[in-house]
């Protein structure tokens, strides 16, 4: 086998077998089930986000808005900055006594800061793909209070009841957001149980597997086109048969020895193929329909027919001769796995005729 050809299969059979590998791993994946502790933790979630849907709340600005309401001091709040903003506002909201506080504290938040603005850093310009908008600058969610005047109002005023309406209790439970504890989210079945096979086993199962998948891949392409290039009679032999060639180079040996058993189960398929073609045959013949005296008298009709278009020209002796051999030879005929040899018989003389008839018309 020449090298360019077995490259040709070679690479052909690659890609054939990573195709089917990633069709493998993608049917694994669909199959994986997903793990009860994976399932409990959705729900969870699910349940959390429900709450604060139901009551349209910003879970990150909760905290904060509590202490803006006075519901919990500002060491609630573990972030420092967060917390000494909220602290800085609600002193705003009960400090209306203390004219100076209230000037202090609104020249540290918006005057004074080490920012030049203490309420930058709560600020964002960005649309939700991570670009710059500066015409859609607003607070940032877990502040989000403080760019909404009308929330703003009701949790500093006085009314308990607009309070509790726009800011509910929040129930322990949905203080905080249920975390994943980094477990197995699937559960993968067929993996699971391959890893519990011996190593040896496992490791010659998988070197089975690519090598079979690998080997089908060659032998069909080559055999494929093998068989294409033999229809050909004018082309030169490049693609060799794989069933009954090897490579005459190391490299090639060494790539046949990696996908041995897939070469083995190749070379058993032809064998076992072989052997029950004769079989296969009769039932192709029985599910086409095909009888031994419809096609003794197509071949003979078409051989007889293309006899008299031979008398007809000059110098097709040898022509004639090979039609009426070829004819005897069908006239002798009893079974129907020999007819079909010499259908191909007949068909090659008929090609043969035909190539010389438009040679003489090319050269007259």
């Amino acid at each position: 086998m020449k090298p360019k050809a077995f490259w040709l299969y070679a690479f052909f059979a690659l890609a054939c077998t990573i195709v089917v590998a990633g069709i493998a791993l993608l049917v694994m994946h669909v199959a994986a089930s997903e793990t009860s502790e994976h399932a409990a933790y959705r729900e969870k979630v699910r349940v959390y986000d429900a709450w604060y849907a139901e009551r349209k709340l910003d879970p990150r600005q909760v905290r904060f808005d509590e202490v803006l309401a006075g519901r919990m001091p500002a060491e609630s709040i573990e972030d420092a900055s967060l917390r000494k903003l909220a602290a800085d506002l609600r002193m705003l909201a009960v400090g209306e006594s203390d004219v100076s506080a209230r000037a202090k504290t609104l020249s540290a938040m918006f005057i004074t800061s080490d920012a030049g603005l203490g309420i930058r850093a709560w600020i964002t310009c960005k649309d939700e793909n991570g670009n710059l908008k500066l015409g859609a600058c607003v607070m940032r969610p877990i502040v989000a209070t403080i760019g909404n005047p009308e929330r703003l109002a009701t949790l500093f005023g006085a009314d308990e009841a607009a309070k509790r309406a726009a800011l509910p209790e929040v129930p322990e439970a949905f203080r905080e957001r249920p975390a994943w504890d980094g477990g197995a989210k699937r559960r993968w079945s067929l993996i699971e149980r391959a890893r519990g096979l011996p190593k040896l086993w496992l490791g010659l199962s998988l070197w089975s597997a690519v090598s079979c998948v690998f080997a089908a891949g060659f032998f069909l392409l080559g055999y494929a086109k093998h068989r294409a290039e033999q229809r050909d009679w004018q082309k030169e032999t490049f693609y060799a048969n794989p069933f009954g060639s090897i490579p005459h180079f190391l490299l090639g040996w060494i790539v046949y020895l990696a996908m041995l058993p897939g070469v083995l189960l190749m070379q058993a398929s032809r064998i076992v193929g072989s052997d029950a073609q004769p079989m296969l045959n009769k039932l192709k013949h029985k599910v086409a329909g095909r009888t031994f005296a419809s096609e003794h008298e197509r071949i003979l009709a078409q051989l007889k027919n293309l006899e008299t278009r031979a008398a007809g020209r000059p110098d097709s002796d040898a022509t004639i001769k090979l039609i009426r051999g070829a004819i005897k030879k069908v006239s002798d005929t009893q079974n129907l796995e020999e007819l079909d040899k010499l259908r191909k018989v007949a068909e090659d003389i008929k090609l043969h005729y035909e190539v010389q008839e438009d040679l003489r018309e090319t050269l007259a």
